[in-house]
């Protein structure tokens, strides 16, 4: 059994893999992110519950720092008891001291002329990457930049299922390398970094769920051609919608190659609600009969323009009717919250989910009759 909890981060990402191959159970960490006004990443308060010991693997999709925030203190929790750190192609640089100094000097140097965000990002991308490279000097972490159309990934106890980054393309490295090398003002926070974001293919019981982090559709656009010399259409089944939905890299024919053309499937954004996901994006899953589960209320769906409290004490229906109704608080409105997506070996696939609220672009009020 395999099971995909997509985390309710607020505007971010988060995921677990949780599988059990039929002797142990065994984890991996995709991204993290605290929401504002949390200490805790939800990932670790997850990992926790499910009983976690260790983990197979983390993987850093990109360096922003709503995939990142937090996950310091996963590998804290877990340290020594980690197998492999998979991250976005950041230059090699393990194998390349020299660019790995000025990697960090940059880092130091956002740190030391900056206040607030970009102190705390730098700091903890700082912290991850010295980790990594400790890990591998001392043999006790093997850490892989990962890119490339298909590159497979073999993660301690994860074997009858298949783990493959499907982005960035080998060609985005470059560019990265370069800012490093120039000690680039922009290498920390901007959009060139979802350049090189990877983007996670898993394969259970012919069922295809795609992670996408925030690959970009110039990069969907890229691997396409791919796709079609090796006639490797992804077909998923699910797909956490790249970029957290937003329109900018879900265009139709990003969602096209992504989607299987038929049967039961689902698109799974993890974002606030306000910025993303983008509506055209959900319209577009309801006319293709994709069904959506997002992490948080949308303004089309009813949510205020500001941000909305959490009742966590009354009835989950009554619930949602008081948050429709409040304005001007400090929390995001959740929708389905938290995402599971249940893989058994013989590829049936379900969602399950922290509020079982109803969807009209799912076809939820079919039944009614409106």
């Amino acid at each position: 059994m395999l099971t995909i909890h997509v985390l309710n981060v607020g505007h971010g990402h988060s995921a677990i893999l949780e599988y059990n191959n039929g002797t142990d159970t065994v984890f991996g960490v995709v991204d993290s992110n605290v929401p504002s006004g949390e200490t805790e990443p939800r990932a670790l308060t997850k990992l926790r519950e499910l009983g976690a010991k260790r983990l197979s693997f983390v993987c850093l999709t990109h360096p922003h720092k709503d995939h990142f925030k937090g996950l310091h203190k996963i590998i804290q929790a877990f340290d020594g008891s980690i197998d492999y750190f998979f991250s976005c192609p950041l230059g090699a640089l393990f194998q390349h001291p020299e660019r790995l100094k000025k990697f960090a000097v940059r880092l130091q140097e956002i740190y030391k002329s900056s206040q607030g965000d970009p102190v705390k990002e730098a700091q903890e991308l700082l912290w991850i990457v010295k980790w990594a490279k400790e890990g591998m000097d001392a043999g006790s972490v093997d850490w892989r930049e990962c890119a490339g159309e298909h590159l497979q990934l073999a993660p301690t106890g994860f074997a009858g299922l298949s783990i493959a980054t499907i982005l960035p393309p080998n060609k985005s490295k470059g560019a990265y390398i370069q800012q490093i090398e120039r000690q680039d003002g922009f290498l920390l926070g901007t959009f060139r970094e979802n350049d090189i974001s990877l983007a996670l293919q898993i394969t259970y019981g012919n069922t295809v769920v795609v992670l996408g982090g925030d690959g970009t559709a110039a990069n969907w656009t890229d691997r396409r051609r791919w796709e079609r010399n090796t006639k490797a259409p992804i077909n998923a089944t699910v797909v956490n919608l790249p970029h957290h939905g937003s329109t900018r890299d879900c265009p139709d024919d990003v969602l096209e190659q992504l989607f299987a053309p038929q049967g039961d499937r689902a698109g799974v954004t993890s974002a606030n609600g306000h910025s993303h996901p983008g509506f055209e994006v959900i319209k577009w899953m309801e006319r293709h009969a994709v069904k959506p589960y997002c992490t948080n209320l949308i303004p089309q769906c009813g949510a205020n323009a500001q941000k909305l409290l959490t009742l966590p004490t009354l009835e989950p229906r009554l619930q949602r009717w008081v948050r429709e109704v409040a304005t001007n608080t400090d929390q995001v409105q959740p929708c389905q919250g938290d995402v599971s997506i249940v893989v058994d070996a013989a590829g049936k696939t379900k969602i399950d989910r922290q509020f079982k609220n109803a969807c009209m672009y799912r076809g939820d009020y079919t039944a009614l009759g409106l």
